[in-house]
């Protein structure tokens, strides 16, 4: 893994299709993503969440991985959260990364995460 990462950006919370990273990769590659920062799922106060999870009452993130990846065209999608370390690509193609929503729901998303990917 190099000091410098290969590609730096936000995810942000509103773009279904995510962003690409234009990093291609082999399946089995090697790389380290790490996340930060909070978005909003919708107009409510109460309604935010972290790369790892949403944050329900009393600050606890729930379990449920909010920045996922995904490669190609596959459309299959992979848990990242607040980040992974030397985790082996499972497919071939470029690296997206996106937010978990529904399908109707990221028009009142706001807010993106702040994503290092080392290669």
């Amino acid at each position: 893994m190099t000091v410098k990462p290969n590609w730096t950006g936000t995810v942000p919370a509103n773009a279904p299709e995510g962003v690409s990273t234009d990093i291609q990769l082999n399946a089995g590659e090697e790389i380290t993503l790490l996340a930060s920062g909070f978005i909003k799922y919708g107009k409510e106060e109460f309604a935010l969440a972290v790369p790892d999870g949403r944050i329900k009452k009393g600050l606890i993130t729930k379990a449920d991985k909010v920045l996922k990846a995904r490669f190609g065209t596959s459309g299959k999608g992979y848990d990242i959260g607040g980040g992974v370390y030397k985790w082996a690509s499972p497919e071939s193609g470029t690296l997206h990364l996106y937010i978990a929503d529904t399908a109707t729901g990221y028009s009142d998303n706001t807010g993106s995460f702040s994503v290092s990917v080392y290669k």
